[in-house]
């Protein structure tokens, strides 16, 4: 099944830009989302726009993913990530404990 999703990078004055255009949903059009989210983070890119001018549908699991993400930001600004264990799946952090 052809991917109805596109994705490309950019930089503007240094800073990343990551564009979305079409359906985010469940699927490898998420896992690609997912993945480019992580991979500018673990490149340090704590705050970088993404630009979804171009979506036409997110889904629950993609508006998930934004939210986590936002999340995530938000403990790290407020040192709170010290305070609670984060992990990506409930099975991880189960395993974890």
């Amino acid at each position: 099944m052809a991917m109805d999703f596109k994705l490309s990078a950019r930089k503007i004055d240094a800073v990343p830009v990551v564009d979305f255009a079409g359906n985010i949903t469940a699927g490898e059009a998420l896992t690609v989302f997912r993945q480019t989210i992580r991979d500018e983070v673990a490149k340090n890119h704590n705050r970088f726009p993404l630009n979804l001018k171009n979506v036409t549908y997110i889904d629950s699991r993609g508006l998930g993913e934004l939210i986590m993400a936002q999340v995530t930001e938000l403990l790290q600004f407020t040192n709170l990530y010290t305070v609670f264990d984060l992990h990506q799946s409930e099975q991880k952090a189960i395993a974890s404990s």
